[in-house]
């Protein structure tokens, strides 16, 4: 698990420390057999395999309740959530997002999305970075000045 996790078993207890020395604890009815693997941890019992992993601070980020986080990534998401309830919020929480903002949201919905084991959560950050990426004004183009919704030109470039 490299040096951002340290699993440990005690008995039916396995601890995994984090770098900043916090920790979780999982109890198990048996002793489990303890794997240490590059990634992850891997808990192997009579009945179940489980894989314990250190869930990336990007994830923690944007998956964060929108109301309370400060991070873009979460207030795109919840105005991806928004736009897909047809709610009047997300064009709120949209607006509320500078430029910086809007790339920073986009960039970290894709890496949460990245390190995310759920493929309903993965597709649903995926959705979000899908919704807000449109909304980025690309250097050097003008600043649109008529409210259309056709888009600018200049998008055929990227790759």
């Amino acid at each position: 698990m490299g040096s951002s996790l340290l699993p440990a078993r005690w008995g039916g207890r396995v601890v995994m420390v984090g770098p900043y020395g916090d920790c979780i604890q999982y109890e198990y009815a048996e002793p489990p057999l303890l794997f240490p693997e590059q990634d992850c941890a891997r808990v192997v019992t009579s009945s179940a395999t489980e894989l314990l992993l250190r869930v990336s601070p990007v994830a923690v980020a944007v998956l964060t309740p929108a109301a309370t986080a400060a991070s873009a990534g979460a207030r795109l998401l919840a105005a991806s959530a928004a736009f897909e309830a047809r709610s009047s919020l997300a064009a709120e929480l949209l607006r509320g997002l500078s430029q910086t903002e809007l790339r920073e949201g986009v960039a970290a919905c894709i890496e949460a999305a990245e390190h995310e084991m759920s493929a309903g959560r993965q597709l649903s950050l995926l959705r979000a970075a899908a919704y807000g990426k449109p909304y980025i004004r690309h250097a050097g183009a003008a600043p649109s000045g008529g409210g259309g919704e056709g888009g600018e030109g200049g998008e055929g470039g990227e790759g």
